[in-house]
């Protein structure tokens, strides 16, 4: 995985001065792209770097979390850091994972969907307004566009 992450960090490094080269500043726009979908994972990397940086802090609670002379408030303090320092390292780790997996070719395209109240009369409707909210939070709190096309509302709820 280590080695993967270092052949991508050479990877943004040449994209990133390719993209400063005057003559590719006429066409950047695959290079943008490619450029930026490095970066996330790039990122990631440099996360879990520097939990594994607290390696040491981990190391040192525990220490602490097995000397006998520690007050036991202490030492509870140190166990809640552990777990905490552990979790995060572990959520590191597995968000790392996720941003390595290759992309898919459906990872950029775009998604058309038609949401209809259908048979129901005006629960069905009820319900239609809620679905289009749901995914449109979600689709905001993911950082996706969305264009609404056409809609015809009822006076149900509104």
């Amino acid at each position: 995985m280590f080695e993967k992450l270092e052949q991508l960090e050479i990877k943004y490094e040449e994209m990133t001065r390719l993209l400063s080269d005057p003559e590719i500043l006429a066409d950047t726009a695959p290079l943008s792209k490619a450029c930026q979908s490095t970066q996330r994972p790039l990122s990631g990397c440099r996360e879990v770097s520097r939990v594994q940086g607290h390696s040491s802090r981990i190391a040192d609670t525990k220490q602490m979390i097995r000397d006998e002379g520690l007050e036991e408030e202490l030492r509870k303090l140190a166990k809640e850091e552990l777990v905490q320092l552990e979790q995060k390292l572990l959520k590191c780790g597995e968000e790392l994972k996720v941003l390595l997996l290759p992309k898919e070719s459906i990872d950029e395209k775009n998604v058309l969907l038609e949401i209809r109240a259908g048979t129901g009369g005006d629960e069905a409707s009820l319900f239609a307004q809620e679905m289009f909210r749901m995914l449109f939070s979600i689709a905001e709190s993911q950082g996706w566009r969305v264009d609404v096309i056409s809609s015809s509302v009822s006076g149900v709820g509104v």
